[in-house]
């Protein structure tokens, strides 16, 4: 189940999220994996809805004025040879990096971090990492998914729902990350 939980991870950070599963398999639902990893999917699930105002904002830009909502780390260090080289993380937006663990072996992964400074997302008082570095994260948690704000993000977040049908049109909780 863990491949399947580190699946659901990835999916988050996708224009569109779908788990399939096919007729001669166990359905992809949560709670028939286990506590373990039900808990890490649901997490996962709970943090696209909190991120849906973000997607929402970069959906709208990306018919606007073609700005993609997903970019790769060469689209603004083109010159970066590392962030060239380094096809499994992604920003959303222009200010949130996502670094999936896409596989369970090994039980680590490494994460270049471009030029700038980055915090871990949602994570206060963490110290913050100062690029261009790697770093190696060593048996990440299963319910831990790797996301870093750079310098200067403003990063808003909705509520926790169980449809977008439910999400308020009120207030946001907005995460700002210094020094910009």
């Amino acid at each position: 189940p863990e491949l399947l939980v580190r699946w659901y991870q990835l999916s988050i950070f996708m224009s569109v999220m779908r788990v399939h599963s096919t007729e001669t398999e166990v359905p992809h639902f949560p709670w028939l994996w286990g506590p373990d990893a039900e808990h890490a999917m649901r997490k996962a699930v709970n943090l696209r809805y909190r991120f849906i105002p973000m997607l929402y904002s970069l959906a709208h830009r990306q018919y606007d004025s073609l700005e993609p909502m997903f970019r790769p780390l060469a689209y603004y260090w083109p010159h970066d040879v590392r962030s060239a080289a380094a096809t499994d993380q992604w920003l959303v937006g222009s200010s949130v990096m996502v670094a999936p663990m896409l596989s369970v072996f090994p039980p680590w992964r490494q994460v270049y971090f471009p030029p700038g400074k980055w915090y871990r997302l949602g994570v206060a008082g963490e110290s913050a990492e100062e690029g261009p570095t790697t770093v190696t994260l060593n048996s990440l948690p299963l319910d831990e998914v790797p996301l870093y704000a750079r310098a200067g993000a403003i990063v808003p977040l909705g509520p926790v729902v169980q449809s977008t049908a439910q999400l308020p049109e009120g207030p946001l909780e907005v995460q700002v990350y210094g020094g910009a």
